[in-house]
């Protein structure tokens, strides 16, 4: 049998690549709580009529990079529960809608970006529906501009305890452009 000698500069860049794939999962949410984090603002950012617009017409405002500087999820069944899940978890959410009516939405946690998701963005000049692709159901929230913030109101579900199921919940997201 013969051996293959590997040279140490190979060993060390090998060594390198394992170290960057240490997976940091921070001690207060596990795996599981953030996969449900990337399901909840995923099903919360979804919110549309299906056909993409040309115009962004009353949504105009919203044009653009935006990136949360708050993100409260409230229990429905217990409203002193209402984690910022930005400010108290670290978690980072950005939303660039684009001129077309297409919307690219990601979450992150823990210095790790989920997969993004894409859609179709209508509304009015107070609601918005994002309508991602796929098979996910569009989703309708409220908007508003203050000031330069982006405020995005909407219900969703949230797993408050963290035992696998999403309890019913409102969201309310504040944003900044990027």
């Amino acid at each position: 049998m013969s051996r293959i000698q590997i040279s140490a500069p190979i060993r060390r860049r090998a060594a390198r690549r394992r170290v960057h794939r240490t997976r940091y999962v921070p001690t207060d949410i596990g795996p599981v709580q953030f996969a449900l984090l990337v399901l909840l603002f995923f099903s919360l950012a979804a919110c549309s009529s299906g056909a993409a617009a040309t115009d962004p017409g009353p949504l105009a405002p919203l044009v653009g990079s935006w990136r949360a500087t708050s993100m409260v999820v409230t229990s429905k069944d217990d409203p002193t529960v209402a984690p910022d899940l930005v400010q108290q978890y670290g978690a980072t959410f950005t939303l660039d809608v684009g001129a077309d009516g297409r919307y690219t939405a990601a979450l992150g946690y823990g210095g790790q970006a989920g997969p993004p998701e894409e859609g179709t963005i209508t509304g009015t000049s107070t609601t918005l529906t994002l309508d991602p692709d796929g098979d996910e159901a569009p989703r309708d929230g409220t908007w508003a501009l203050e000031g330069s913030t982006l405020v995005i109101d909407s219900e969703t579900a949230f797993d408050f305890n963290f035992d696998g199921t999403p309890e019913s919940a409102y969201l309310h997201l504040e944003m900044a452009r990027r």
